[in-house]
């Protein structure tokens, strides 16, 4: 996406970025919920192309807008862990979460990339590497947008995914 591109992308926030972004900060907290079954564990969200977290017109994108549902819920706020990546926004991101939460709201600090999600050896050893085991850590969620990554490591990702469901 070019600069001009991006730029008119994060003008105004469009219907359908709307849905996905509410989608997914209704659903993350339910499934912490559904999952932790009182066994006081921690929680992911990871999200590999965050974005700015809002739109020039005011409107929230996933990021925030799912830290704002985390931020008023006394339990999550204390076991989420926020990865958030994104190459060309981060340090926007950032600003707009510190603006917003400062940094006492969640217990645990976001961590922040700024990696190209298709080059990445971070990430690519991040989906191999943690996860290819038959052990979770903390249940996560992985907020992957299947048209973003066109060079995306497939085999990464399915490793990444192989120790949920068993």
């Amino acid at each position: 996406m070019t600069a001009a591109e991006e730029e008119k992308f994060w003008a105004s926030q469009r219907p359908e970025s709307r849905v996905k972004a509410l989608l997914v900060s209704d659903y993350f907290p339910q499934y912490c919920r559904i999952v932790d079954r009182g066994k006081g564990e921690g929680f992911a969200y990871i999200d590999l192309w965050a974005g700015r977290g809002k739109y020039g017109d005011g409107n929230l994108s996933t990021p925030l807008l799912l830290a704002d549902i985390i931020a008023k819920d006394v339990y999550l706020k204390e076991k989420i862990t926020f990865a958030f990546n994104d190459l060309n926004n981060i340090e926007i991101l950032k600003k707009n979460f510190k603006d917003r939460y400062g940094d006492q709201t969640f217990a645990k600090k976001p961590r922040w990339g700024n990696y190209d999600v298709e080059k990445s050896e971070v990430i690519k050893k991040y989906f191999n590497k943690i996860h290819n085991t038959d052990k979770v850590n903390n249940p996560t969620l992985l907020f992957f947008d299947p048209f973003g990554y066109a060079g995306i490591d497939t085999l990464g990702l399915a490793n990444f995914l192989k120790p949920w469901g068993k």
